[in-house]
């Protein structure tokens, strides 16, 4: 698996909590979804901000500084929230559309993800694949609350 398909995984993943947590019925459910979105979340950002978007950034410079705009936005939002907050709905659903179109931007067609396969070598994607993977052993749950 190369980064490009590591960081697709991650979309779906995301996808996947977020379906849970709109479908769950109880606040401890929809409590532990929410603290494993964020983790996921944050873990795929410092990803993408420590290895993806330095390898392509003379590729995609007007994208990745988008995305990195979005994530300051994101990342303030996810790091402020708890769960027990009365504006918890509100502000994460505003969490939800912006990593869904975080994600739909990435992959849409000429997106940051067609970019890097078409400019870096397998090996390269290979390689990045595993430091992605080490970076996300650097981001705990706790650094995420």
């Amino acid at each position: 698996m190369d980064a490009i398909d590591l960081l697709r995984r991650d979309h779906r993943d995301l996808e996947r909590l977020f379906a849970k947590f709109d479908q769950a019925t109880s606040d401890k459910d929809r409590a532990a979804l929410f603290q494993r979105i964020r983790a996921k979340a944050l873990a795929h950002e410092e990803a993408d901000l420590r290895v993806f978007y330095p390898a392509i950034k003379s590729a995609a410079a007007d994208e990745i500084k988008r995305s990195v705009k979005d994530y300051a936005e994101t990342n303030k939002i996810l790091k402020e929230l708890h769960f027990n907050d009365d504006r918890f709905d509100e502000r994460f659903d505003v969490v939800k559309m912006m990593i869904r179109d975080h994600i739909d931007t990435d992959e849409s067609p000429e997106g940051i993800l067609d970019i890097a396969r078409a400019r870096l070598e397998p090996g390269e994607l290979m390689e990045m694949a595993q430091k992605i993977q080490a970076v996300r052993q650097t981001v705990r749950p706790e650094k995420a609350a």
